[in-house]
């Protein structure tokens, strides 16, 4: 009888189920029945591998929570517990709003006869088996980043799903614990938004033949509104769009997807807005992951980079102090994903040329001219009282793989870091810093670095960190500048530094923007979600 009703919870695990809120009002036939702790007890306690035999999302979580109810039912026996097991559907069903994929999360309504301890303990695991899968997908995300990339270095944010949907239970505030577990930050939910629009846009039916009446009655109107002024800030600014304001926009968008501009809203136009609605609806998913990796509450003085749009903002209590170009890493050198903390500005401060760039950059040019070191103020650490230079080494014979020399650039006008740079140790040997190449930040693609970020207003940022204000460091910073020398000065605070990789933003205006997908981080991430949705287990797909 075991060995039956294990196989049955696995199709109760993760089964797809159509439900409606109006088919789950009333549970009815449990009668106060249900199963009773030593059903439930004599199922799990074996061990998590008695309840599945292949790796699953929750077969630890759901014995931890059981045992620390000493194996009372939760969602069956009584009103109150029928009343959370309607109040955790009523959310989950919603889970496509937060990114999410609803059919993950869908448990069966229970059986007729469900007074029978047996079909009721099949509910009952499968209640709180989506529940608990919901409740830490959408807390600290579907899949692990490390999982992902290679190179990401952020806090653990830990969440134990069985006590926190226990505490919830013994409290019955089911329906706050599920609503809270999101993101809290305005971008994320901000992203929410967008994705509601995009994928009522994907799904609506599309456009007839020849024109879209462009009529307040006509809700198809009403939707393209919406759906254009996501990327339209001439539309969005506006209170109340007229007839021609939207057309106008139609012609815009028709003219950057090389339509014809005719403002017309036919099967083409409305086709083109519906693909172009399913990638979006991917790559704002792609992202609301990611905020599901970061801490709950930021800092209140912090450094935030989108590496993908190549800017740098500084924050000081939710207000934006400083925006800023930036370069970032080309596709060979990517800029990790990371928090660290700045504890210093370095004045005229040397470059420690890491191993690898200096085997791969500086090496073809010093084989060829033995005064390269020489010539751009360079020297070799390792050498520096006998041979700084590296004037008595034979350089054709050094093998990239075997190049076990440390290179250090001095200050001065050419040096790779510039004048000043914020010293931040982390496991990337990645910066902010300045640059002597600003040409560089007029491109519209700044993807050129090593991995660190080269700061346009280095300055104020620098002054910013060591003061929080844009002006007040600047005469200090200078005259540590001009001293020639490399001077250290440290922070009064250590300021947090988060490096981020952000697909889909919105802008000041409330316009969404997609930077380009520099390093193809997106598709990974798509990728292992589709993957670990498809099988209902733990995907980790092979590190970039």
């Amino acid at each position: 009888m075991i060995a039956s009703l294990i196989a049955s919870l696995r199709g109760f695990a993760f089964g797809v189920f159509t439900l409606s809120l109006s088919g789950c009002a009333s549970f009815g036939g449990f009668g106060g029945g249900g199963p009773t702790g030593n059903t439930l007890q004599s199922i799990l306690e074996p061990g998590p591998s008695a309840l599945h035999q292949t790796p699953s999302l929750d077969s630890e979580d759901v014995l931890a929570f059981y045992r620390a109810r000493n194996f009372r039912p939760a969602w069956t026996g009584d009103a109150e517990a029928e009343r959370h097991a309607q109040e955790a559907r009523a959310v989950l069903v919603r889970a496509d709003e937060q990114g999410l994929t609803a059919e993950n999360y869908a448990f069966a309504p229970p059986h007729h006869d469900i007074a029978e301890s047996l079909p009721a303990a099949e509910y009952e695991f499968a209640v709180t088996r989506a529940v608990l899968r919901y409740a830490r997908d959408v807390r600290t995300g579907r899949v692990q980043l490390n999982d992902i990339y290679r190179d990401v270095e952020l806090p653990a944010s830990p969440f134990n799903t069985a006590v926190e949907l226990r505490h919830a239970l013994d409290e019955g505030t089911v329906t706050e614990f599920l609503t809270t577990l999101p993101p809290p930050h305005p971008e994320y939910h901000r992203l929410a938004a967008a994705l509601k629009t995009y994928r009522a846009f994907a799904e609506s039916p599309s456009s007839p033949q020849g024109r879209m009446a462009f009529d307040a009655d006509n809700p198809e109107f009403h939707l393209l509104a919406a759906r254009l002024a996501l990327e339209d800030s001439e539309l969005a600014a506006l209170i109340a769009p007229s007839e021609n304001d939207i057309r106008a926009a139609v012609r815009r968008y028709q003219t950057r997807k090389r339509l014809s501009s005719d403002g017309i809203v036919g099967p083409a136009t409305w086709g083109a807005l519906q693909a172009d609605s399913e990638a979006r609806i991917e790559r704002i998913a792609a992202n609301m992951e990611r905020w599901r990796w970061l801490p709950r509450r930021f800092e209140a003085h912090r450094v935030m980079v989108n590496v993908p749009a190549q800017t740098l903002q500084f924050v000081s209590n939710d207000e934006v102090k400083l925006s800023s170009r930036v370069v970032v890493g080309a596709e060979r050198s990517q800029t990790p994903i990371l928090r660290t903390e700045a504890i210093a500005v370095k004045a005229n401060p040397p470059w420690n040329i890491p191993g690898d760039i200096a085997a791969r950059d500086l090496l073809p040019y010093m084989r060829r001219n033995a005064n390269y070191l020489q010539e751009r103020n360079m020297v070799l650490v390792d050498t520096l009282e006998t041979d700084p230079y590296g004037h008595q080494i034979d350089w054709s014979k050094v093998e990239p793989a075997q190049f076990f020399y440390s290179v250090r650039q001095l200050p001065g006008p050419e040096t790779g870091l510039g004048a000043l740079m914020l010293d931040m140790p982390d496991g990337f040997d990645v910066y902010l810093h300045d640059t002597p190449a600003k040409q560089f930040f007029a491109l519209d693609d700044r993807a050129l670095s090593n991995g660190c970020v080269r700061v346009q207003d280095i300055f104020e940022l620098a002054s910013l960190a060591l003061t929080h204000d844009a002006d007040a460091g600047t005469e200090p910073l200078r005259a540590a500048i001009e001293s020639g020398e490399t001077q250290f000065l440290p922070l009064n605070t250590p300021l947090p530094v988060y490096m981020l990789y952000w697909t889909a933003t919105d802008s000041p205006n409330g316009v969404m923007t997609f930077p380009a997908d520099r390093y193809d981080r997106d598709e990974a991430l798509i990728n292992a979600i589709l993957a670990r949705s498809a099988n209902g287990v733990e995907v980790a797909s092979a590190p970039q």
